[in-house]
């Protein structure tokens, strides 16, 4: 979508989720570029990778606009940072639609009431991936003017139908 109207792509990710062979080549317009994760056993990166280099790759570059992955996200709050240091726009995409049980339950509320208000100031936008998601952004306190329609994740259905043999399914899983 944004590629076929002209604009440059970059996209940043952990080291973690690095291909066994590239992609960069896969998508015209679209470069990968992959940055080390760090203090890996105290934040699992499966969940919650830990980017510091983000900050300074945004704070840095000249990009029209930042888009991060979830409200509760280390690359979130780092994009949030450095976005407003290089005054870009920040949209975040949000998928969480539920209240963690406890422990996190505890970090979401401390999140929530701290580091996350300014995160929520400075965010432009946020894109909910579900109607669960929009509700949970507004019963957050998110400002409705800064909650964007909701944007389902896209599947290929050709490609990709894990019950399309229904029966054989249950049968293969008792």
């Amino acid at each position: 979508g944004i590629v076929a109207l002209g604009h440059e792509v970059m996209v940043f990710a952990s080291d973690f989720y690095r291909p066994q062979h590239s992609v960069s080549d896969m998508v015209p317009g679209v470069r990968m570029v992959y940055l080390p994760t760090r203090l890996r056993r105290i934040f699992p990166p499966a969940y919650i990778p830990f980017i510091p280099v983000l900050y300074r790759e945004i704070k840095n570059g000249e990009y029209d606009i930042v888009q991060s992955e979830e409200f509760l996200q280390w690359g979130t709050i780092l994009s949030a940072m450095a976005s407003l240091k290089s005054h870009t726009q920040l949209v975040i995409w949000h998928e969480l639609n539920v209240q963690q049980r406890f422990p996190g339950n505890i970090i979401q509320y401390t999140y929530a009431g701290t580091i996350g208000k300014a995160v929520m100031r400075r965010a432009a936008l946020f894109i909910p991936r579900s109607r669960q998601a929009r509700d949970y952004l507004l019963n957050r306190g998110i400002p409705v003017d800064k909650i964007g329609d909701v944007i389902c994740k896209g599947v290929n259905t050709e490609i990709f139908s894990p019950f399309g043999d229904r029966e054989g399914l249950k049968r293969q899983l008792g």
